[in-house]
């Protein structure tokens, strides 16, 4: 059967059905996606197909969507880029739901991905510093005391290998170490002190330098809510010529996932400051669950700042994720009129275009909304 006249029998169930519309999308995919298996249609046309049937959907249903293309993706029967085919689905679903979309608003699509896909990128490259810096810490805690400690340090030894460390207050031995086979997801804990190297020396006496330049910046930092955390740093390599500080507000609050007061200062190989960067405007402290479960947080930027952030990934995967296995978050971009939907399951940033409909409704809404 050729996916015109499936269509059409489609379209006659819907219009006599009385299910919800979600329910009525299920089964539609349930459908094809056994025509599929069954190698009764082509991939290309099931693809054809759920780019139509999108124009049914609403957000709650775009998850059915991607749960058939992760499959399809599994099988290596689809290898184009995540980020293109979400943006095309939830482009159907706002057309779908009756209302005129655009993507006048939008830079152009190759520049929104290439934004996009790096950002994703940064994000998950300071999630894993700040992640081993987190399991250090916490072995270091259970075997010393904080007075053995002269320096501290994290960076990649290789393409793959992550070291984190502690050094004595000499800062010529290890008090102890926590390396990151990132290929093989593993932590190896090394309790005996070794020498550094000379490259660790270099790298630990740099960390210090530009920890003390950070306080040249000093003004343009806020502060923390006393009770509410501390400030994490990490210091990343981004290229032959630039070092990156990150500077990220952590909590130990119980069901609460921070977003905000968060910057980075780049450095050029003088130590020189030549880049400044607050990527939200204040701390916004975000409730985890309500009445026991688990709901997706959502904030809004302003124009200075219409993307999502690599802080901000970050801190869904330390926070949302990792603690309460929550798979995505949200954020309104006000220059944009969009809303961008982070999807871990994909690693991918969904684009949801906002519409005459529903920029109404937003407006009142987005007053009570977490902006920043």
């Amino acid at each position: 059967m050729g996916i015109a006249p499936l269509s059409a029998m489609i379209m006659r169930c819907r219009a006599s059905c009385h299910r919800a519309k979600e329910d009525m999308l299920c089964l539609c995919l349930e459908i094809f996606r056994s025509l599929w298996s069954a190698m009764l249609i082509t991939s290309a046309k099931y693809l054809q197909f759920l780019v139509k049937l999108s124009s049914f959907a609403s957000i709650t249903t775009i998850y059915t969507i991607i749960t058939i293309y992760q499959y399809m993706q599994s099988t290596l029967m689809i290898r184009f880029k995540a980020s293109l085919l979400a943006t095309l689905l939830f482009a159907c679903v706002s057309e779908g739901n009756g209302q005129k979309n655009t993507f006048d608003n939008l830079p152009p699509l190759a520049e929104l991905f290439a934004v996009n896909d790096s950002v994703i990128k940064e994000g998950h490259r300071l999630y894993f510093f700040e992640k081993i810096n987190w399991n250090v810490a916490d072995f270091l805690f259970a075997n010393h005391k904080a007075e053995e400690v002269g320096a501290s340090l994290t960076y990649m030894a290789e393409d793959s290998l992550m070291i984190a460390l502690f050094a004595d207050t000499s800062i010529v031995n290890t008090v102890c170490e926590l390396q990151w086979d990132m290929r093989t997801n593993q932590y190896n804990p090394i309790e005996t002190s070794r020498v550094l190297t000379e490259r660790e020396k270099e790298l630990i006496e740099r960390r210090k330098v530009i920890m003390t330049r950070m306080q040249d910046m000093a003004d343009s930092i806020n502060g923390i809510p006393q009770g509410f955390g501390n400030f994490n740093f990490d210091i990343i390599r981004i290229n032959d010529n630039i070092t990156r500080l990150y500077i990220l507000t952590g909590t130990l609050q119980k069901n609460t996932i921070p977003f905000g007061n968060d910057y980075s200062i780049d450095f050029d190989n003088d130590n020189n400051i030549v880049a400044f960067r607050r990527y939200h405007n204040s701390l916004l402290a975000i409730q985890a669950t309500y009445d026991g479960e688990a709901v997706t947080p959502i904030h809004s930027h302003l124009e200075n700042n219409p993307y999502i952030t690599p802080t901000d990934i970050c801190n869904y995967l330390l926070y949302a994720r990792d603690v309460f296995g929550i798979d995505t978050f949200m954020v309104y971009s006000t220059k944009f009129k969009t809303r961008f939907l982070y999807v871990d399951k994909m690693k991918s940033i969904i684009t949801a275009m906002d519409n005459e409909k529903s920029s109404k409704k937003g407006k009142k809404k987005d007053k009570k909304s977490n902006k920043k």
